[in-house]
């Protein structure tokens, strides 16, 4: 068991990237991930987020447990990964600035 970042604070860029990380790994579940994103989109006026690649991956992470059947998720690991590939991409670039 793992223990997600606190919900009381901004999540740093490490933090949010090891929950991506945890969701393609199956160390956490798209549910549990879609709990704890969900918590800053639905607190917004108390939480703010102002780190931009944060807020883009935590709107992703907030719709992660999506089903467009009982059972059948609208993303899959390979959605995940390219979460994580833009995520990294966007950090990066912001790094070369």
């Amino acid at each position: 068991m793992v223990t997600l970042p606190p919900k009381d604070r901004e999540p740093k860029r490490s933090e949010i990237r090891q929950v991506l990380v945890w969701l393609i790994d199956e160390t956490i579940t798209a549910e549990e991930a879609d709990e704890w994103a969900t918590n800053w989109i639905i607190n917004d006026r108390l939480l703010r987020v102002y780190d931009t690649a944060v807020w883009d991956l935590l709107l992703d992470l907030a719709g992660s447990d999506m089903q467009t059947a009982p059972g059948e998720y609208l993303f899959d690991t390979e959605t995940y990964k390219n979460w994580l590939k833009e995520f990294d991409q966007k950090t990066q670039a912001d790094a070369e600035k």
